[in-house]
């Protein structure tokens, strides 16, 4: 990890059908290819999605999340990141569990928390 670059973890709501959990995914490698545009270094945990098709059977449940935890701690090392929530909700207003988690987590780690890429920049420039 380098001093200078900044780690952006991105929490968005995943779980739902199919064409929900896809929409959801697209929502966070969208924001996740902005980020990396402006200069950014992304966690993006929907990029397991892609491991998920090349496995040679079901991945474990729970396996994900643990994954997904595990890198947010190793971001949480750096001394310039933040997590990025996208939405704490489903579409259909439940409260997304595993944005929950990865917020209470940062909180925990003292890692900054952001609802928008201008506070995110803001927070970058600043440091």
């Amino acid at each position: 990890m380098s001093d200078h670059e900044f780690y952006v973890y991105i929490a968005n709501r995943m779980t739902g059908p199919p064409s929900e959990y896809l929409a959801n995914l697209h929502e966070m490698s969208t924001v996740s290819c902005t980020l990396m545009g402006l200069g950014f270094v992304t966690i993006n945990p929907a990029g397991d999605f892609l491991e998920g098709l090349m496995a040679r059977g079901p991945i474990r449940d729970g396996l994900y999340k643990a994954h997904s935890l595990a890198r947010l701690r190793l971001m949480a090392l750096a001394p310039r990141r933040a997590l990025l929530v996208v939405h704490s909700e489903h579409r259909d207003g439940r409260r997304s569990a595993g944005v929950h988690q990865e917020i209470e987590e940062c909180q925990r780690l003292g890692v900054p928390i952001v609802r928008s890429i201008g506070e995110l920049c803001q927070i970058r420039d600043a440091l």
